[in-house]
């Protein structure tokens, strides 16, 4: 777990908390905390899940998220509060994926991120207020990246029936989360099945069984797909 001075604690609600960097990752990811605060919020999944903007995100997050990976007094400054702590992830586990796409250096923070997820859920940034749900969905697909079972369950079994029953996650929210906890089970039942990502395989060096072989020729999910060139 994390050290504690990373109190994850519902401080901020204002962007003014945050280093200016951190600021400026969630601002590009989500809009304003003002638009992501609004009940009616349109996720961003053509960015989030998309690749057209990997090489404006390269060019503009590149050096930055290179230098937080290695910096573990500026990804301290910067989980002061809950908020500064999703600004790690968006840029570690989400930005780094979009800079090294189709290589395994998709995946060198997976582990950073999810001991941040995991403190973020265990200190309860998800249903106390201090995110907003389009960023506490960013907590799931952190999660949903994993390849330990228990983390699996951690966004299955608690962060979504804890989000989803929260009186401060408006029904028009709901109904996108609802659609995250879907492909949080997708996920989870993979991992389930195989202990692994077996689309990841190739590029980690892996070798594949002939069932994974067969299994991943039968589906083609857009996860998969972001493995490939």
């Amino acid at each position: 777990s994390l050290p504690r001075p990373m109190a994850l604690t519902p401080t901020l609600n204002a962007a003014g908390d945050l280093p200016a960097d951190a600021a400026a990752v969630l601002e590009f990811w989500y809009g304003s905390l003002a638009e992501r605060a609004d009940p009616a919020y349109a996720h961003r999944y053509a960015l989030w899940f998309g690749r057209d903007a990997d090489e404006d995100i390269r060019a503009r997050f590149g050096a930055l998220v290179e230098r937080l990976g290695a910096d573990a007094a500026e990804r301290s400054r910067w989980c002061a509060s809950a908020r500064g702590a999703l600004a790690v992830i968006i840029a570690l586990d989400q930005l780094n994926r979009n800079i090294h796409r189709a290589t395994a250096r998709m995946f060198a923070h997976d582990e950073l991120c999810l001991e941040i997820a995991r403190a973020l859920v265990r200190d309860g940034a998800h249903v106390d207020g201090s995110l907003t749900p389009p960023e506490c969905a960013h907590m799931s697909v952190c999660l949903s990246h994993s390849e330990d079972e228990a983390d699996h369950k951690l966004n299955v079994e608690t962060l979504f029936p804890q989000l989803l029953h929260s009186p401060l996650v408006a029904p028009a929210q709901r109904e996108h989360l609802r659609g995250h906890l879907h492909m949080a089970r997708v996920h989870c039942d993979e991992v389930s099945r195989w202990k692994r990502f077996p689309h990841r395989n190739a590029l980690l060096g892996r070798e594949s069984s002939a069932e994974e072989l067969a299994w991943l020729a039968a589906r083609d999910y857009g996860y998969h797909r972001q493995t490939r060139k």
